[in-house]
């Protein structure tokens, strides 16, 4: 019986210390962030902080003018630019040019690499919104795998 209460005083004080140590700690390592924070010059801000909407708009439009086809978008090598243009290639397609464009990615991506797979789906949700029986007609006979 003597065994129990000392095992608990001992559990008692380990615990006890554990958290004494880990409030010190925590207060110590607040204090450096405090101080690293206050050292440091500027934060570095990211580049959709600097840029504004205006300036977004402008760099949407240069890269709507320097692609003028599904091909010329799929050779751009940076690939963020490349899915960006892309985005803006689907948005910026009436909904009767989407026909032609869906044939012109077919015969341009054989092999349906993602990023035809992606402008594909988003030009046919945009279509199937508009013209749900043309776009479900499309469909018929082209294998998707």
């Amino acid at each position: 019986m003597k065994r129990l209460p000392i095992l608990g005083f001992l559990a008692l004080a380990a615990t006890l210390s554990a958290v004494l140590f880990l409030r010190f700690e925590n207060s110590r390592l607040q204090s450096e962030i405090e101080s690293l924070e206050s050292q440091r010059p500027n934060s570095p801000i990211s580049s959709r902080e600097i840029s504004s909407p205006k300036d977004r708009e402008k760099n949407k439009t240069d890269r709507l003018e320097q692609s003028g086809s599904f091909e010329d978008l799929i050779a751009i090598e940076d690939s963020a630019t490349r899915i960006a243009s892309l985005l803006d290639f689907a948005e910026n397609l009436n909904p009767e040019q989407i026909p032609g464009a869906l044939d012109n990615i077919r015969l341009s991506a054989p092999h349906w690499d993602p990023e035809a797979k992606m402008i594909t789906h988003i030009l046919l949700t945009r279509w199937a919104i508009n013209d749900p029986e043309g776009a479900l007609a499309s469909l018929k006979g082209i294998d998707l795998g």
